[in-house]
């Protein structure tokens, strides 16, 4: 667990006042992140205005970003599939006029982190090099789950406006799971946990129990949510209750009682859930009651409702998984919110010099 060395009141204020100065007129620049996770790589282009005035920090502009996702790690990536991923970068360049106001930034998580040092270092070299080949000033770098935790949380405020003291994020990504929160000092609490969802399913593999998560093939008509939801909770507390983290995590959610904030919840996991229960407002009984149904009409079911076979199979793991992750942390209740933590890294001045202030 680390503590942001930098008060929720003093950057929700720097926050307000550029937002009070803030115009159309500053000049902009193409940021492009690259979020080079464990089950995909995200790319993102956010046009940014940048700050004239020592009281104002970059802005994404609205509306003025798009996402695209590939379907590879990076972490495990050919040499092929990094050239592929550089000419992409390449072609983005190009079409931005001028491309002197573009600047790139891949940023791992956790697939790099959970990757032991030696295949790391040679896998993050292999990247470097051919980005520095297409242009000098690109690169990748590898951060940690605190810094992603901070990036996410920063994203949600400024999203919402919701006061620093009164913000708790959540985020699950396919190798780790990020949280935020405020401390009773005024600083923000940073932690993350090596339990994401793909991270619980390789370790529900080697049991048994598996098949009453996850349709391997086809055949499995149904699965269990009650058998497969204790199965996941027993593997996330196993990992949750050996980091410092989740205790000072307990012990704030026991100090605030009922006037803990609510929680926002970020991630694809939580996108696939708000579009199965069609809300972004979730409860432990709305996953339970969703869940259930899910488990019991199988991918059979799913799929001949449009649902491609791919998320079919998984809707059952993702419903476990999202209710088991929410009951661990004891969360009743949460707001899915449509921001990413790379939002946060666009518009931040360690990954883009631009975004320093004047």
């Amino acid at each position: 667990m680390k503590k942001d060395p930098v008060s929720l009141l003093l950057w929700a204020g720097m926050w307000m006042a550029c937002l009070s100065t803030c115009t159309a007129d500053r000049p902009t620049a193409l940021h492009i992140t690259v979020d080079a996770g464990s089950s995909g790589t995200r790319i993102c282009e956010w046009s940014i205005q940048l700050p004239q005035s020592s009281n104002e920090t970059c802005m994404a502009r609205d509306n003025g970003h798009r996402c695209q996702k590939l379907d590879l790690a990076l972490a495990q990536a050919t040499p092929q599939t990094i050239q592929d991923l550089v000419a992409q970068l390449i072609q983005l360049q190009s079409q931005s006029i001028p491309e002197e106001n573009v600047a790139v930034q891949i940023l791992a998580t956790g697939g790099f982190r959970q990757l032991d040092p030696q295949t790391r270092t040679r896998q993050i070299h292999q990247i470097q090099t051919r980005l520095q080949q297409a242009h000098p000033g690109w690169r990748i770098q590898v951060i940690s789950g605190q810094t992603e935790s901070r990036l996410a949380w920063q994203a949600v405020q400024r999203a919402t406006g919701i006061a620093g003291h009164d913000l708790v994020m959540l985020e699950s990504g396919g190798a780790s799971v990020q949280l935020a929160w405020p401390s009773r000092q005024g600083q923000l609490e940073l932690a993350s946990f090596p339990v994401g969802m793909n991270r619980v399913l390789e370790l529900l593999r080697s049991q048994a129990g598996v098949s009453a998560c996850y349709a391997m093939d086809a055949n499995r008509n149904t699965w269990d949510y009650g058998q497969c939801r204790a199965l996941i909770e027993r593997q996330l507390l196993s990992g949750l209750q050996k980091d410092p983290a989740f205790a000072a995590w307990q012990q704030w959610q026991s100090a605030r009682g009922q006037s803990a904030p609510p929680v926002q919840a970020i991630g694809a996991a939580w996108q696939a859930v708000g579009q199965y229960i069609q809300s972004k407002q979730i409860t432990l009984n709305d996953l339970a009651s969703h869940g259930r149904s899910i488990c019991a009409a199988g991918p059979e079911a799913l799929m001949q409702k449009g649902i491609e076979a791919r998320y079919a199979r998984r809707a059952c793991l993702l419903l476990s998984y999202t209710s088991a992750l929410m009951s661990s942390f004891q969360i009743v209740a949460a707001r899915i919110s449509d921001q990413t933590w790379a939002a946060g890294a666009a518009v931040d001045p360690e990954y883009f010099p631009d975004c320093k202030t004047r």
